[in-house]
């Protein structure tokens, strides 16, 4: 979030005409505040990257890793995007097929997917998915019951099964409550009606469309 805001902050100030790409004194105060968010333990550390006519400002700051080794940042390495993906991808695809007439933002979920329409799920649209006001849990549990024992699961197809099952916690459209579920859920309908893997779409039409060549 640091970084984000910070790079909003730099393109903010730099769309001022001047002789220089950059002001010196706003590079300076994105510096400072990605070095305060890890002074005070909200990020191991970043890389920020910022163009603009043909110059950049491009800098990493603390460390990459720090389990189970302490590794400084560096400009040149591919990070790991986790909830990113819900921002760069998930949305923008959905967005996509919206516009292309596949996808009603205000249609249920179960017209997409099948075996939703229980639980309490039959009203959970399209919109409460993307704006984590489904009624879902955060997350699915770790661990399903077979046979009376508890056991750790694993697999895509498990993942989707379970998601489906979930139980509604809130009525639909009446809570926000930040959800993994709700973009497993959206990644799996992206598939069914693209007949594509959800990276191999996001790569041909987002991703490789717009330069974006290291996003994978």
């Amino acid at each position: 979030p640091w970084i984000s805001v910070c790079l909003l902050l730099a393109l903010a100030s730099c769309n001022e005409s001047g002789p220089e790409a950059f002001h010196a004194d706003k590079l300076s105060e994105i510096d400072a505040a990605i070095e305060l968010a890890i002074e005070q333990g909200k990020t191991p550390g970043g890389v920020f990257w910022l163009e603009r006519s043909g110059q950049v400002y491009a800098k990493a700051y603390g460390h990459m890793s720090t389990e189970p080794e302490r590794l400084p940042a560096k400009i040149d390495v591919l990070y790991d995007s986790a909830s990113l993906t819900k921002v760069i991808a998930t949305t923008p695809a959905i967005m996509l097929l919206i516009e292309r007439g596949f996808i009603l933002l205000d249609a249920p979920v179960h017209r997409y997917l099948e075996d939703f329409a229980n639980g309490g799920k039959e009203t959970i649209t399209i919109r409460h998915l993307m704006t984590h006001t489904s009624g879902l849990r955060p997350g699915i549990s770790h661990t399903i019951e077979i046979d009376g024992v508890s056991k750790e699961w694993t697999g895509y197809d498990t993942a989707i099964e379970l998601a489906k099952a979930e139980i509604i916690q809130a009525p639909p459209g009446t809570q926000f409550v930040y959800s993994d579920i709700n973009y497993i859920l959206l990644g799996e309908i992206i598939q069914q009606l693209t007949g594509s893997l959800f990276e191999d779409f996001t790569r041909q039409e987002i991703f490789e469309p717009l330069g974006m060549t290291d996003t994978v």
